[in-house]
């Protein structure tokens, strides 16, 4: 056979019912655009989760005195649901345990700040002096580090919810207090990192803006900071058997987490596993949707083409060559919905806010294509082989 006259015969087929035909269309587009769009996403999110792990720190654990079931960031500006309290003298106490070099007392919360004649509501972060040797997030771009209690250094996309720009050298008043930005800090690249939303403060005078927040010793969290050649999971379930001695807890009921780099990740891909579950049931969905159409579509076009098929018949044409033709024609409409959904999957992955991280998910895509089209040929197959079962004599006869 000529390839050529095939090709005739089969957009011919598919230009016979243009309906039909833009319903497989478009049902194979929509399901190839949920699969790059979808698995595009989690495959951002899943990078997102690791370069925020590694921004951390591999010798960075966070004690937060809540029960955390979610995923948590060490980075968090306010810590709810606070079922055990905290105070400075615990971050003094677990420097006994072995492999801890440093541990931090940390208080975060919401501040007013005047800027330029304007009124915010913002964030604050408070720590000593040196926390930023513990997060490797912390660069600062512009400026210089905290040194003295009235400087503050801010996040680099601080200044979205501002009117104006904040400048280093410029002074900012936060709770009446005025300050100076010393430094601004470099943009982390990860769109859901907390650092970048943050204006630090050192940790006294932290304590006295969120004084309301925090009376006496009272602290939102702790930084830990593993001494090098110890394992930080090792070293926090060391801190979690510690502290349920040290403060007399309940096991069951302890009140506080102990979140690790591990632990950051696993928690992680509980919710990416939701995600890749979701994709699965939603691109499986449409795609079964989209070769039923294109099953349907083949067997329609047969039937309103019986007589046509019954004249090659007779002029010697074998059935096995028909049904490559319609084979063909089902794969043809799958190849054209795979490059469209891949396009328009992309180009909407791509453009997506920064907030919903995209990256496309080639090994995700190959198998999905893969698939299908072992799929629209089986889907095509049986259609073509139970009709064209018609003697030429039957066909030519077909009204």
């Amino acid at each position: 056979m000529k390839f050529k006259p095939i090709l005739s015969f089969i957009f011919s087929s598919l230009n016979h019912n243009k309906l039909r035909t833009t319903l497989s269309f478009t049902s194979i587009i929509i399901g190839v655009f949920a699969i790059v769009l979808l698995s595009g996403i989690s495959l951002g999110l899943k990078q997102n989760v690791e370069s925020k792990i590694s921004a951390l720190g591999t010798q960075m654990v966070l004690v937060a005195p809540m029960e955390v079931g979610g995923s948590a960031s060490m980075m968090s500006a306010s810590y709810s649901a606070l079922t055990c309290t905290f105070y400075k003298k615990d971050a003094e106490k677990l420097k006994m345990v072995k492999g801890i070099e440093k541990a931090y007392p940390i208080v975060a919360g919401n501040v007013n700040i005047k800027y330029n004649g304007k009124e915010y509501t913002s964030k604050i972060y408070a720590g000593p002096y040196d926390v930023n040797t513990v997060i490797n997030s912390i660069v600062v771009e512009k400026g210089r580090w905290l040194k003295s209690k009235n400087d503050v250094v801010v996040g680099a996309r601080v200044d979205e919810n501002f009117d104006d720009k904040l400048m280093v050298g410029k002074n900012i008043e936060i709770n009446g207090r005025t300050f100076r930005i010393v430094g601004k800090l470099k943009k982390s690249g990860d769109s859901m990192n907390k650092i970048d939303t943050l204006i630090i403060v050192p940790y006294k005078t932290g304590k006295e803006l969120l004084k309301d927040s925090y009376p006496d010793d009272r602290i939102a969290a702790i930084i830990v900071k593993v001494r090098d050649g110890f394992d930080a999971d090792e070293v926090g379930k060391d801190i979690e058997e510690f502290l349920i001695n040290y403060k007399h807890l309940d096991r069951k009921h302890k009140g506080f987490s102990v979140i690790t780099p591990t632990f950051l990740k696993n928690q992680s891909n509980k919710i990416l596993n939701v995600i890749n579950i979701f994709l699965i049931v939603v691109s499986s969905i449409a795609l079964i949707i989209g070769l039923v159409n294109i099953s349907n579509t083949t067997y329609m076009n047969i039937i309103d083409r019986i007589k046509e098929i019954g004249t090659l018949k007779a002029l010697g044409m074998l059935n096995k060559d028909l049904m490559f033709m319609y084979i063909l024609e089902g794969v043809i409409i799958s190849l054209i919905g795979i490059v469209i959904g891949i396009l328009s999957g992309t180009i909407v992955g791509l453009i997506l806010p920064e907030s919903i991280p995209f990256s496309f998910n080639g090994f995700t895509t190959f198998i999905s294509i893969i698939l299908l089209l072992i799929g629209s040929i089986i889907v095509t197959y049986f259609p073509s082989k139970n009709i064209l079962k018609i003697t030429p004599s039957d066909a030519l006869r077909y009204e």
